[in-house]
């Protein structure tokens, strides 16, 4: 129904446009042509044919072309919505009856016009919320967020991959990664340490990123310190930006960067979750000690 009614909507806007088209040509017609002024000819597959030279073709021809991308966005819209409604409920909907277990090897799909990265995505408990985590055929994680936060999820999935560059698919949690993820929750600091990542992104993000993963847990940084380890001083905004699009929460400890006064800045999880991780660190790097 949504399809018809943009088709419809296109055909009443195109036939309101040629009929101004058409009275603008008559209009110029009817003058004397002016052969110094700079004039353009109407394409053909823009205006159905006509053909007739007028100066105000160029602006006809903009307000035509801004009307099919308006509609070519729509569309990627419409068909974006279709493609969230046949996933999220297998993927997000803890009563999806989609069984994991049914559920095909991940693999990539090679093409001479296209790459899809096929992902697949599971959940994990812990004391914080319920954790989404994506991970490829590797048993890679290439993106872990809250439950309640997968908005943020898709919103840099498509950042990385682009809105049709991957598929998702809803499969079982590597019994590493979740057996990494409970010991971490249960004091084991080191144990998220073990988790391999994939987190793509910039020859800088990734430099950011790796540097994360070198803080100490119980230990904080601030982004100019943070920067500084990089050897990028002067980039404390850009560090705090690639810190800001971390794909791989927890596992890449985003949250053990602070702000220059000490203060809790800038956590996708909320705060509250990026204080209650700092505390969870200090009391088992204490108890360790």
């Amino acid at each position: 129904m949504l399809k018809y009614h943009l088709f419809t909507e296109a055909r009443r806007r195109r036939r309101d446009m040629f009929a101004a088209l058409r009275g603008v040509a008559r209009s110029v017609s009817s003058r004397k042509p002016n052969h110094n002024r700079e004039s353009k000819r109407v394409p053909q597959h823009a205006f159905g044919g006509l053909t007739r030279i007028f100066p105000n073709a160029r602006q006809l021809a903009a307000a035509d072309l801004s009307l099919f991308y308006i509609l070519k966005s729509r569309r990627a819209t419409v068909a974006a919505s279709a493609r969230s409604a046949c996933l999220e409920p297998c993927l997000f909907d803890p009563a999806c009856a989609v069984s994991k277990s049914t559920a095909q090897p991940r693999r990539e799909i090679h093409s001479m016009s296209s790459k899809t990265l096929l992902l697949r995505v599971d959940r994990a408990t812990s004391p914080i919320g319920t954790l989404l985590l994506v991970f490829d055929d590797l048993d890679r994680v290439r993106s872990l967020d809250f439950e309640d936060r997968k908005a943020r999820m898709v919103r840099l999935l498509r950042l990385r991959w682009g809105e049709y560059g991957y598929t998702l698919q809803p499969a079982a949690l590597p019994a590493a990664i979740k057996e990494h993820l409970a010991a971490y929750f249960a004091g084991d600091l080191a144990a998220i340490n073990r988790v391999p990542v994939a987190t793509d992104g910039t020859a800088f993000q990734r430099l950011v990123w790796s540097k994360l993963r070198r803080i100490p847990a119980g230990t904080t940084v601030t982004y100019s310190e943070l920067a500084r380890a990089i050897g990028r001083a002067d980039a404390c905004r850009a560090v705090g930006l690639a810190n800001s699009v971390n794909p791989v929460g927890i596992i890449v400890p985003c949250h053990r960067v602070i702000g220059a006064n000490g203060s809790l800045v800038g956590y996708g999880g909320g705060l509250a979750r990026k204080g209650w991780l700092l505390e969870h660190e200090r009391a088992f790097a204490a108890a360790c000690d």
